[in-house]
């Protein structure tokens, strides 16, 4: 892996390349005060973003983090934001490449820091026990993780939910060469094998099926010993409902799983949703997110 630096006022951007030789733009936040790499300070953190939401969303909650002591990565995934080809159609990239991309990051803080958690959040947080580094983590932090399996969704929710993304993504794929997420005001625009892949499979919970190398499915990694994991969602999350948190918890068969719901008015907001965890509103829940990653 290598990585290139270049500073910011938000951080410090990197770019990192990683077993396949893609870039992937990220972004280190340099803590407040200076952490002990053998050990005895807070540990890193590695923020996974939710599929289309660049990491931009996470600089407050990281910035809060390097106030703490705590040195934060945050990046986006290849084929979004930062890490957007000029052309995206025709562009290659699916679930398996992500995991990749998340391994550059991990083991590029793993390579300068005693301890490294993951605080990832949907995608982010699902992809989390694939990654090959994962062993070798902390903590792992799963922050709204879940299959986006439609029998876990509320009742009110289905049908809008399926005709989007088991309907629009598609289509409206098929018809650009990606999914413009931007043009729709749905996120960012994403590389067409991840918009394919995440619309291809609402009949079945996906993690049965997923298989990001010719020997290991994602159900087996999953299983794997790995590092205390910490879910978390608010309780007015669509996706991430205590049915999905169960989906998930009952694949890491191999760790201690323990799963909270945050209630938004313990953040003095009305609601939360699946994203606002991160947004400065819910300030007074970060402190579990980072309890939760230091334990």
């Amino acid at each position: 892996m290598t990585a290139g630096t270049t500073a910011t006022m938000a951080g410090t951007r990197l770019e990192l390349r990683g077993g396949d030789g893609v870039a992937v733009v990220a972004t280190v936040y340099a803590p407040a005060r200076a952490g002990d790499d053998a050990g005895a300070g807070p540990p890193a953190i590695v923020i996974g973003s939710a599929t289309g939401v660049p990491q931009t969303l996470y600089r407050g909650i990281a910035g809060w983090l390097a106030e703490r002591g705590h040195t934060v990565y945050s990046f986006d995934w290849r084929g979004t934001a930062a890490s957007r080809p000029r052309r995206l159609r025709g562009f290659q990239a699916d679930f398996r490449h992500w995991v990749l991309d998340l391994d550059a990051v991990l083991a590029h803080a793993l390579q300068r820091h005693a301890r490294v958690s993951l605080i990832g959040h949907s995608i982010g947080g699902t992809l989390g026990p694939l990654a090959s580094q994962a062993t070798r983590l902390h903590r792992l932090v799963l922050v709204g993780a879940q299959t986006a399996y439609w029998r876990d969704w509320p009742l009110k929710h289905r049908l809008p939910m399926l005709l989007l993304w088991h309907g629009l993504m598609p289509l409206a794929t098929a018809l650009t060469g990606f999914f413009p997420g931007r043009a729709l005001r749905l996120g960012e625009d994403l590389p067409r094998g991840i918009a394919m892949q995440w619309a291809g499979r609402p009949w079945q919970d996906p993690l049965v099926d997923w298989q990001l190398d010719g020997a290991a499915r994602a159900g087996v990694l999953y299983a794997r010993p790995l590092p205390p994991v910490t879910m978390l969602a608010s309780s007015d999350d669509p996706f991430a409902t205590p049915a999905a948190m169960r989906r998930v918890a009952g694949y890491l068969t191999g760790t201690a799983v323990r799963c909270e719901q945050l209630s938004p008015h313990e953040a003095g907001q009305p609601r939360l949703g699946h994203f606002d965890l991160f947004r400065r509103r819910a300030q007074a829940l970060w402190p579990r997110l980072q309890r939760a990653a230091v334990a």
